[in-house]
């Protein structure tokens, strides 16, 4: 226990129609024995076997609540966060799961650097693809004081994915949150750019983060261009609160994310700073398009020349051996 009282972290599980997934959820939790962790669980109303998944779990430290009636993804986010009762929350979606020893390395963090908010890496796993990779924001373990504006829109960025999220909880602003954020599908946006410059990174991975899912929570992962409007959404109704710089460098980031999709994201720059920006983009695209189309013609030429070289070869009788050397 910490010494509040009250356990050190809750490891907040908001889940929906996904009882298949939540079983492994669950036991990557359960394998850690301390009794300074409460899981808690929100069912937004599941038409599957969800609430049978976690009553075969026989563990004290799990709190589940079920939605009398399905709600909004962003609410069910809030609902989960506000029904843990510790010191610091930590987001597992329902098909993610964590790593051994996650939980250490979180208490570790926890206690060397006391922060207000952070995120960790993770380890992503494409489905269809079948390929791990690790999604890494920086190479090493950053605080607040040691990041410029532009790295810590780099962590709000990649904090769009749920799992890995890590805060106090007694430092949301659930009053916003519960204004902006239930009607929301990216309430972890929202969440993350009201703490801004407190954010740190600790680049130990925690969870494995499961993607190419065929369903994200009612969501259909390739409606890029719903999501894209709840991002601009999310960013419009923090303009007004946050740091301008930062709201300018997250919507330039978030267009590079969905490209053309979603032009509507420029509109958060100013006229100057969004013109200079598509010309910059203009710039790299033409460097792109010209390196692109040299390595095509090099390669063009070398086949050419090799060709050439070939047929001189024949006519001298000079031809290469089995090898590939020449005699």
């Amino acid at each position: 226990m910490s010494p509040m009282g009250k356990t050190l972290i809750s490891i907040c599980i908001p889940t929906y129609n996904r009882a298949a997934y939540l079983k492994r959820c669950l036991e990557s939790v359960i394998g850690y024995q301390g009794d300074d962790i409460e899981i808690v669980i929100r069912n937004n109303h599941s038409p599957d076997n969800t609430a049978e998944v976690v009553r075969k779990f026989n563990d004290k430290r799990i709190k589940y609540y079920e939605n009398e009636s399905k709600n909004n993804m962003g609410a069910n986010f809030i609902d989960v966060i506000k029904d843990a009762t510790s010191k610091y929350v930590y987001i597992l979606t329902d098909d993610d799961y964590l790593l051994p020893g996650a939980i250490d390395d979180l208490k570790r963090f926890i206690n060397d650097h006391i922060p207000i908010a952070f995120y960790t890496e993770r380890i992503a796993y494409l489905i269809k693809k079948k390929k791990i990779y690790p999604l890494s924001v920086f190479p090493e373990t950053r605080l607040p004081h040691t990041m410029s504006f532009k790295e810590s829109a780099k962590v709000i960025q990649y904090a769009h994915v749920w799992t890995s999220l890590c805060f106090e909880k007694d430092k949301v602003d659930f009053g916003f949150m519960d204004k902006y954020g239930r009607n929301n599908i990216c309430p972890n946006i929202i969440l993350y750019g009201l703490f801004a410059y407190k954010i740190a990174y600790m680049a130990v991975p925690t969870a494995v983060h499961i993607d190419e899912n065929e369903l994200y929570w009612d969501i259909m992962p390739s409606r890029w261009d719903l999501i894209s409007k709840e991002i601009f959404s999310a960013l419009s109704l923090l303009k007004g609160v946050c740091d301008e710089q930062l709201i300018i460098e997250l919507a330039k980031r978030y267009y590079d994310m969905f490209g053309v999709e979603y032009h509507e994201l420029l509109n958060l720059l100013p006229r100057t700073e969004r013109e200079e920006f598509m010309r910059e983009k203009r710039r790299n695209n033409n460097r792109k398009y010209i390196i692109k189309h040299y390595q095509r013609f090099e390669l063009f030429f070398k086949k050419i020349a090799r060709r050439l070289l070939d047929r001189v070869f024949y006519a001298n009788g000079d031809l290469p051996n089995n090898h590939g050397a020449r005699k």
